[in-house]
């Protein structure tokens, strides 16, 4: 089975933690993050029988993931989901609601690209439609990268209204969304 299956640690659960729950499952460390100050590129990696287990930074959506691969792929998965505090599909709209300020935001929106199901699910296309029309540059433009990953064509309208954006990021992004949503 070479498929890899991806956890989303909450914003509050520290590497070190995450480090301390795969080893307490018998994971033994193949790779530590870089030492050149770029946590971009940070990545943590372990061996455990029958699964690897791989933590990184997200660097477009700029959320923290776990990738589990390996035969044992579910069951290690299974496991560290009751271990270590991960987010789910149905709290992205809360945390939405609940952010303070554009870094909340943003952060939010990167959650809910690392977590969306194939199949548009409408309070998740609600989140990203109030993105998509929010004042903040930064947070239509996060949208518009969150908006790329499952592709919902249901979001056409919104994308295309972007392309006139006041903002030139904006205005960039938002043909290169068009185009996945094309591929999907």
């Amino acid at each position: 089975m070479t498929d890899e299956r991806f956890l989303t640690p909450r914003w509050d659960v520290s590497w070190d933690d995450i480090d301390e729950a795969v080893e307490g499952l018998g994971g033994v460390r193949a790779a530590a993050p870089d030492d050149d100050g770029d946590d971009d590129d940070e990545r943590v990696e372990w061996r455990l029988d029958g699964a690897e287990v791989r933590l990184f930074v997200d660097s477009a959506l700029h959320v923290d993931q776990i990738g589990v691969t390996g035969e044992r792929r579910d069951e290690v998965a299974g496991v560290l989901e009751q271990v270590v505090p991960v987010h789910r599909a149905d709290e992205v709209p809360g945390m939405f609601d609940e952010a303070e300020g554009v870094g909340d935001l943003t952060r939010a929106l990167g959650v809910l690209a690392a977590l969306a199901p194939a199949d548009p699910d409408p309070a998740l296309v609600e989140v990203l439609r109030r993105g998509l029309q929010h004042d903040d540059p930064d947070v239509r433009h996060a949208a518009l990268v969150a908006a790329s990953v499952p592709a919902w064509s249901v979001l056409r309208p919104d994308i295309e209204r972007l392309t006139q954006d006041e903002d030139a990021d904006v205005r960039t992004m938002a043909p290169l969304v068009l185009r996945s949503l094309e591929r999907s």
